[in-house]
C-alpha cells in the first residue's frame, strides 16, 4: 500500500518540482539584480574590494519563483572579522555593516520598499527591484550561510531524491505557516537540515552519508573540502565533497551532476525507496 501511495506521491512531488521551482529566465533576472548591486558597491570608495553574491535556496535548487533572494556582501579580508569588530561596524554611520547606512545607498540606486532589519544575527536589508520585479534579502559578511549553501548543494548532488524530497517538505511547511522565525517558528533552512538528518539517520537503510562526520568509509581526494577547509570565526564548515554512492536497489538515483573519479570516496546505499515513500514515512 505504502508503495502504491508512495508512487503516486512520487509523480505529484515530481510535477510541483516542475511547476513551481524557479525558471532559467528568472535566474537570469536575479544575476541581474546581483550586477547592479555590485556597480552600487564599486562607486563606493570604500567599498570597491567587496562583492555581492546569491546564496541559499535560489543557488541550492530549493526556490520556488515567489521566493526571495538572498543576497550577501563581502571581501577576503572580513572572512573572519570579530564578533566585537562587527557590532562596532554596524553602528558606524558609513559603514556598509549599518543597515540604515545601506538602505540609504539602495535607495540611491533606486531599489524600492526597503526595510532594514537591525535585530538579527545578521541585520539584512529587504527591498525590490522594480526593474525586474525580484525581492530581496541582502546581508553583510555572512560567510556561514554561504558554506551552508555549498553544503546542502553536496548534498542534494548525492541522490536524486534529495532535491525532491526536501522541496516538498519546505512547500508542506510553508503552506502550514510554521516557516517564520519572526512568529516563533524555526526557518526554512532549519527544517532543511531535519529533512537531511531524517535521511541520514532515520531512514533505515540510510538514504545519504553524514558528509561532516563521515563514517565506514576513508577518504582518499587530497583537496577534499574537509582537508582544505578553515574555520569561519571559530566555526567548524568542513565537509566531505568526494563522495559518490553506489545503490544496491536501483541506478536510478544517481545524480548526473555526481562524477566517480578514481580518488572517489565511495559510500554503499541499500535503500530503494522513492522520494513519495520517504515523504509520507517523515510524517
Amino acid at each position: 500500500m505504502l508503495s502504491t501511495s508512495g508512487s503516486t506521491l512520487e509523480r505529484e512531488i515530481t510535477n510541483l518540482v516542475d511547476t513551481l521551482a524557479i525558471k532559467p529566465e528568472t535566474s537570469i533576472k536575479r544575476n541581474r539584480v546581483i550586477e547592479k548591486i555590485n556597480v552600487m558597491l564599486s562607486k563606493i570608495p570604500e567599498f570597491k574590494n567587496m562583492t555581492v553574491s546569491i546564496f541559499g535556496s535560489t543557488i541550492n535548487g530549493l526556490a520556488t519563483e515567489n521566493s526571495d533572494t538572498d543576497l550577501c556582501i563581502s571581501s577576503p579580508e572580513m572572512k573572519d572579522i570579530s564578533d566585537y569588530k562587527r557590532t562596532c561596524l554596524e553602528n558606524a554611520s558609513n559603514s556598509i555593516f549599518n543597515m540604515d547606512f545601506l538602505a540609504k545607498q539602495l535607495i540611491s540606486h533606486g531599489m524600492s520598499n526597503i526595510t532594514a532589519i537591525k535585530k538579527a544575527r545578521f541585520p539584512i536589508c529587504t527591498f525590490r527591484d522594480q526593474q525586474y520585479g525580484v525581492d530581496c534579502d541582502i546581508n553583510v559578511n555572512n560567510c556561514l550561510g554561504i558554506e551552508n549553501t555549498g553544503l546542502v548543494v553536496e548534498y542534494m548532488k548525492l541522490d536524486l531524491r534529495v532535491k525532491p524530497f526536501l522541496f516538498a517538505l519546505r512547500l508542506f511547511v510553508k503552506a502550514k505557516g510554521v516557516h517564520d522565525c519572526k512568529k516563533g517558528f524555526i526557518g526554512t533552512y532549519a527544517y532543511t537540515m531535519i529533512g537531511l538528518h531524517y535521511l541520514m539517520f532515520v531512514q533505515d537503510p540510510p538514504v545519504i552519508p553524514c558528509l561532516q562526520k563521515l563514517s565506514g568509509v576513508i577518504c582518499k581526494y587530497p583537496n577534499c573540502h574537509f582537508k582544505t577547509a578553515t574555520p569561519i570565526t571559530g566555526y567548524d564548515i568542513r565537509y566531505h565533497d568526494c563522495v559518490y554512492i553506489e545503490n544496491a536497489k536501483s541506478n536510478n538515483f544517481i545524480n548526473r551532476s555526481s562524477v566517480r573519479r578514481d580518488d572517489s570516496t565511495i559510500w554503499r546505499s541499500s535503500n530503494g525507496k522513492n522520494s513519495g515513500e520517504l515523504i509520507i514515512e517523515i510524517f
